[in-house]
């Protein structure tokens, strides 16, 4: 459309049109193979009944127990606290609990767009780990565990 317009006024010479329609159908042929083997990929996983899961694992040591840094994270502020400052997330919802069943509501921005995050609290063995799993949000899917582990030398992981 905008090549259109931009030939009706005269800002193109038509010669240039050419251009990028060449260099358009040039891009077609990767964009349609990439799209096809994602197509492959969908349907051999959905025949055999697996799903591709992805893992992320960050460890980070505390000078601190186990039980201390539990408490930290049952406090009042913990998830406001730990929300990165450059994050545009807010905290609409905190049961003040970290038991199963309880939901934690963040509502922000991504871009333009506006976004909310529903996460239910599903496992609680204190000080040993929580965990929960998005009920909606961004994601396919998220399940988010804490595992706090004594070292022996006072760091919790």
């Amino acid at each position: 459309m905008g090549l259109l317009v931009a030939l009706l006024r005269g800002t193109f010479p038509p010669l240039f049109g050419v251009t990028i329609l060449t260099n358009d159908l040039l891009w077609w042929v990767p964009f349609g193979m990439i799209l096809r083997d994602a197509a492959n990929y969908h349907r051999s996983h959905l025949k055999s009944g697996t799903t591709a899961s992805l893992f992320y694992v960050k460890e980070s040591g505390i000078n601190a127990s186990p039980e201390a840094v539990f408490r930290f994270h049952e406090s009042p502020d913990a998830l406001t606290n730990l929300i990165p400052p450059w994050e545009r997330m807010k905290v609409v919802e905190y049961p003040g609990s970290l038991r199963p069943g309880s939901r934690v509501v963040l509502r922000g921005r991504f871009g333009l767009f506006p976004i909310q995050w529903i996460a239910v609290h599903t496992e609680y063995d204190p000080p040993h780990l929580f965990a929960d799993r998005q009920e909606s949000g961004p994601f396919a899917s998220w399940y988010h565990r804490h595992c706090f582990l004594d070292d022996g030398q006072g760091e919790q992981f």
